[in-house]
């Protein structure tokens, strides 16, 4: 005999914001056809670095929102300036910063903003360069290690689920597992406790469904899930407020 078992899911999508590219499905790709190249010059004391950029994609490539990042043996936290020409100067704050990594160096990093005003530019024809230029007290980057990421910011939103259900007596099982498809691929299973509430963060918009498996007592009773309506849409600067029932 089936039972059935009303869990309310009130889905709250919040207005969209742009972020960095999430780290679910959407891993962002370094481009390969850009190629780097340091000099570095000074004495003992303090190194003057240029980091050169070229254009080798044949083609133009745009650096607005560019994210550039290379590795280190030592820590970098400093400003930078540079010959961004035929671009714009970027109107982004212009620091590098530094994360230490399990393999006990240091990833370097520092994003490109160039201002949107008519006449701006950020597109670098082919075969051009732009030149990043900052002070360090040693040269200890890694040769080979710079990438740099064109891809755009993602507009995304957030989810808010809400199992509005006591567990059910005789259920073992502490939670109801929601699963989340985005654009028809599976990107989440959210397990989510009996009434209780869970917020995700930083979705893209696009199409959502959403499934709920069922759920059995002690006595063999199945619970069904059955997400009513299981399908939605997540839009750029949208807010919407949905009701999702699984009976």
């Amino acid at each position: 005999m089936k039972k059935h078992l009303v869990i309310g899911l009130f889905v709250l999508i919040a207005q969209a914001v742009t972020a960095q590219p999430l780290q679910i499905h959407l891993v962002a790709q370094p481009t390969t056809c850009l190629s780097s190249q340091f000099t570095a010059t000074g004495d003992q004391y303090w190194k003057s670095m240029i980091l050169r950029l070229t254009n080798n994609c044949n083609k133009t490539v745009d650096f607005q929102n560019a994210t550039i990042s290379f590795e280190s043996t030592t820590t970098i936290n400093t400003s930078f300036w540079g010959d961004f020409a035929p671009l714009s100067y970027p109107d982004s704050s212009l620091t590098i910063s530094s994360q230490h990594r399990t393999n006990g160096n240091y990833l370097a990093t520092l994003n490109l903003h160039f201002p949107s005003y008519p006449g701006a530019n950020s597109k670098l024809p082919p075969n051009d360069s732009i030149q990043i230029r900052y002070g360090v007290s040693a040269d200890n980057h890694l040769a080979g290690s710079v990438n740099v990421y064109l891809e755009k910011p993602v507009e995304t939103g957030s989810l808010v689920l809400q199992n509005a259900s006591p567990k059910p007596i005789g259920v073992s099982q502490d939670h109801a597992l929601i699963h989340l498809f985005h654009d028809g691929q599976i990107i989440n299973d959210v397990q989510l406790p009996w009434a209780s509430s869970l917020t995700l963060s930083e979705l893209p918009i696009g199409a959502y469904s959403v499934a709920a498996e069922n759920v059995s007592d002690s006595n063999g009773h199945s619970y069904q899930g059955n997400a009513q309506p299981h399908t939605f849409t997540l839009e750029k600067d949208q807010q919407l407020i949905q009701r999702l029932l699984i009976v």
